[in-house]
């Protein structure tokens, strides 16, 4: 024969009221009662600005990966990644591997400031075709033509940047080299 719990109390209601709490117990469980609450109170503040710090660390690397790659971004034209998720990483890799050539640019040593103007304006009329490209892009999303022609433009803006990279570091591996030629007196460089 089974009994419920509530049976099984009732019946032995005695046996459970035995124990009897000692003087001050309820002043007590009201002060532990008191210190839990302020515990989950501190714990709740604690979460909130641990909350507060990672939406402003996530605001912020979206803000600087969006300023990072501006340059792709145009109001008048449409970009790869408007048309399918597949174009989008296609875009966002060369788009990444593009800014990082170009910062590697800028950081090199040149041999003249007209130099680097010179390769800074070409880079600038990359650009521009870039956005005659997009125009056509938001004109045409799923022209194929359009779509391999921004493909295309970034594969030539990447060799063409690496080319850069590549040039300016054999000119400055040349140049030391010069230098260190001119600094040795004729007898040593036989």
């Amino acid at each position: 024969m089974k009994r419920s719990i509530e049976e099984i109390i009732a019946n032995n209601r005695l046996s459970f009221d035995k124990e009897i709490p000692g003087d001050g117990h309820p002043e007590r469980f009201y002060l532990k009662l008191q210190s839990t609450q302020t515990a989950r109170t501190r714990t709740l503040r604690i979460l909130v600005r641990v909350a507060a710090v990672l939406i402003i660390g996530i605001i912020s690397a979206t803000l600087t990966f969006t300023l990072i790659n501006q340059p792709f971004k145009n109001k008048s034209g449409t970009t790869l990644s408007k048309i399918s998720p597949e174009l989008a990483e296609t875009e966002l890799y060369y788009q990444t591997e593009i800014n990082t050539r170009k910062q590697e640019i800028k950081s090199l040593a040149f041999e003249g400031s007209e130099r680097k103007e010179k390769i800074l304006n070409d880079m600038n009329d990359m650009d521009k075709s870039y956005v005659k490209l997009s125009k056509e892009l938001k004109e045409n999303p799923y022209d194929e033509r359009v779509i391999s022609a921004m493909i295309e433009y970034y594969q030539l803006q990447l060799d063409v940047l690496n080319q850069v990279i590549h040039n300016l570091r054999n000119a400055a591996v040349l140049s030391r080299q010069n230098t260190s030629r001119v600094s040795k007196p004729f007898g040593q460089m036989l």
